[in-house]
C-alpha cells in the first residue's frame, strides 16, 4: 500500500497514539524494527540514526566508564552520539545548566581537558560499543 509522505507520517503518529492509549507493549526487537521502518521514510534520517544508535548501545555501555554515575554515563553516551547540550537537556528533561554541570564533572572524573577531548573520547567509546553490538 502506498501512502503519500505526509499521510504516512500521520498514519505512524496515529498508530503510536493508539498504542499508547491502549498500553500496547512491544519488545526490544519490535522497537528496533519500528525505528528502522520509520527511518526509511523519514526526512530526518540523522535523528533516527541517532535514536537507533542509542538503542543499540544502551545495554552495552552500562559497564563502561565505571567512575561515572548513571546520569553522567547517559550524558557521556549522548555526547558520543553528537547530541548538543540543548538536545541532551531536552531528551533527559533537565536544564542546559544541569547538562553543563554534568559535562564538567565528567571531564574532571575522566581527567581530560576541555569539551573537545570529551567529545572525541565519548564518540570513540560509543563507536566501540556499537562495534560490540554488531558481533
Amino acid at each position: 500500500m502506498y501512502f503519500g509522505s505526509m499521510d504516512f507520517h500521520h498514519e505512524i503518529i496515529n498508530l503510536l497514539h493508539l498504542a499508547e492509549a491502549d498500553q500496547w507493549r512491544i519488545d526490544e526487537a519490535e522497537t528496533l524494527q519500528v525505528l528502522k521502518a520509520i527511518q526509511k521514510v523519514s526526512s530526518c534520517k540523522l535523528l533516527l540514526n541517532k535514536a537507533i544508535f542509542l538503542f543499540l548501545i544502551a545495554e552495552n555501555t552500562s559497564a563502561q566508564m565505571p567512575s561515572l554515575s548513571d546520569r553522567e554515563r547517559q550524558i557521556f553516551n549522548l555526547i558520543g552520539c553528537e547530541f548538543k547540550s540543548r538536545e541532551i537537556a531536552s531528551i533527559l528533561n533537565i536544564s542546559e545548566a544541569t547538562v553543563s554541570t554534568h559535562r564538567k564533572n565528567i571531564i574532571k572524573k575522566l581527567k581530560i581537558t576541555g569539551s573537545r577531548q570529551l567529545q572525541l573520547l565519548a564518540y570513540s567509546e560509543v563507536q566501540q560499543a556499537f562495534q560490540r553490538t554488531k558481533k
